[in-house]
């Protein structure tokens, strides 16, 4: 049984992997080793593939994607913006393309974590499922921006593009330097809404 009460979630053939030699979490940097390590799939009968972030950003993330996703999609004042984290709709697991490629909807199906040979769901805490989501999404139509007028808007995609090239650029640089690592003044980890 996962650590979420979620029995649902059945091990399967597919062998795990060793943290490889000098390997360290995407977002805060730490070595990853037999006490971190974690592993992700994308669907129930698909392979273990290794996570680029720790156990513990990980339990961050799971923690709050979902709010995180509503601040912003409500509060969103951008169409392009709103559009893009409307499309897929609101997520059930967690969801980060980049970090974790996974087809379909995008989202983890599950996490295996080395330290306790277990497998975790991958459900944002506080997501919604069902009935309750399909009215939430329905519900997110209201905070829609305008469309601008003039083909503004088709301005603001490309804006919205070339701001999220410029993140990656960014964080390519700031890996290069070593520094930042997702860490904020206190130590905190800093989590972002992938979509």
């Amino acid at each position: 049984m996962s650590s979420n009460g979620e029995d649902n979630i059945q091990p399967h053939p597919y062998p795990h992997h060793e943290p490889e030699e000098g390997s360290e979490c995407s977002v805060c940097m730490d070595d990853l080793d037999s006490g971190n390590y974690a592993e992700y799939r994308a669907g129930a009968d698909m392979p273990w593939l290794p996570s680029p972030y720790c156990v513990t950003c990980i339990e961050v993330i799971l923690k709050r994607q979902f709010t995180d996703y509503k601040q912003m999609i409500e509060g969103s004042k951008c169409a392009a913006e709103f559009r893009r984290l409307f499309t897929l709709g609101p997520p059930i697991n967690l969801r980060d393309p980049k970090a974790f490629p996974c087809s379909g909807d995008g989202e983890v199906h599950s996490f295996w974590f080395m330290h306790d040979s277990q497998i975790h769901s991958a459900k944002l805490e506080g997501s919604l499922q069902g009935e309750a989501r399909a009215e939430y999404w329905n519900y997110l139509r209201a905070f829609q921006p305008p469309p601008k007028e003039g083909g503004k808007e088709e301005d603001d995609e490309e804006e919205e593009r070339g701001k999220e090239m410029g993140d990656e650029k960014d964080e390519k640089e700031q890996g290069n330097r070593g520094g930042g690592g997702g860490r904020g003044e206190g130590g905190e980890i800093k989590t972002a809404v992938k979509t």
